[in-house]
């Protein structure tokens, strides 16, 4: 790291592998694993408090140790009487997580006109922050030593199926498309704790006397979607799409958690017509028109429903 206590390690390994079952069969795996660990400043003012420091200000005592300073300390002049090297050799911020993304896409050959394909992908996503606060620096000295950490799971996983057909009539006509169905599901946990009184140097939850703060919630998201595709060209000159969906989605309301989007166009390719050909300076010319319906649930969860938070606890009881 640049600044005096950080760090900063990641692990990464990758895999990509495909295999041809058969002649008309081949599955597809991607592997991502990643490990992360970041150590950020034991005083998360490094970015401040330098732009502050007067030269007359020193760190270190008469035996060349950092010094402690507060509001009390007289000979040191900047506004804010703090010293971050005192406090980054005790206090610490770290965050560790690991991720894994895994990925299997399944194609079939069924007929020359006609394949299915299958994707899907499983991804974990875990983290951990752990934050110190040493009770001979200012921020823990208050408090007698303060500690916590917070964790982070997330797990979710997609799959999409489709049924895919492209055919010529004709040297003229050709038509192709698709019809699937995709389903996705996804659970966010958080968990974490604040505690209060710990002897010095000892950075665990459990060494601390006092919890001030307890924090817990998860999160399951279900979606569910139907889709289909279809698109006609005429010697490659005149063009015409249509699709549709039907999505479903928990985070909104039972009543309301399906939506339909359909959406058509219409294409002509100016520039292979015949009447273009004299004209050498226009290369490419296509006119297109569209409409179509979007949406998204790009929405908090549970917003639907009028719920209590259960975060507060009076005599013992929540």
């Amino acid at each position: 790291g640049t600044l005096m206590s950080t760090n900063y390690e990641r692990l990464n390994i990758r895999s990509n592998i495909d295999f041809k079952l058969s002649k008309s069969v081949q599955l597809t795996t991607n592997l991502n694993v990643i490990s992360d660990n970041n150590k950020y400043p034991g005083e998360w003012q490094w970015t401040y408090n330098p732009y502050l420091y007067l030269p007359d200000d020193s760190p270190y005592d008469a035996d060349g140790n950092y010094r402690y300073v507060d509001g009390t300390t007289t000979d040191w002049f900047t506004r804010d009487k703090l010293n971050v090297l005192h406090n980054a050799q005790y206090n610490t911020y770290a965050v560790r997580s690991f991720t894994v993304n895994a990925d299997a896409i399944l194609s079939v050959n069924i007929t020359p006109w006609l394949t299915f394909q299958s994707r899907n992908r499983i991804a974990h996503y875990t983290n951990r922050d752990d934050q110190y606060k040493d009770s001979r620096t200012i921020e823990g000295k208050a408090v007698n030593g303060q500690v916590a950490f917070n964790t982070n799971l997330n797990t979710s996983s997609i799959s999409t199926n489709l049924l895919k057909f492209s055919k010529d009539f004709t040297e003229d006509h050709h038509i192709g498309g698709f019809v699937g169905i995709e389903g996705a599901y996804e659970t966010r946990e958080d968990a974490g704790a604040t505690k209060i009184g710990i002897a010095s140097g000892l950075t665990v939850p459990g060494a601390a006397s006092t919890p001030t703060l307890i924090t817990g919630d998860k999160t399951p998201i279900r979606a569910m979607s139907f889709l289909g595709s279809i698109d006609y060209d005429f010697k490659g000159k005149y063009f015409l799409s249509g699709s549709f969906r039907r999505d479903g989605s928990s985070l909104f309301g039972k009543s309301n958690r399906w939506g339909s989007f359909p959406a058509a166009s219409a294409a002509w390719l100016i520039s292979a017509e015949d009447f273009m050909s004299p004209i050498e300076m226009v290369s490419f010319l296509k006119l297109r028109a569209s409409y179509g319906v979007i949406g998204n649930d790009n929405i908090d969860p549970f917003q639907a429903v009028a719920v209590y938070n259960f975060s507060a606890q009076y005599n013992g009881n929540p």
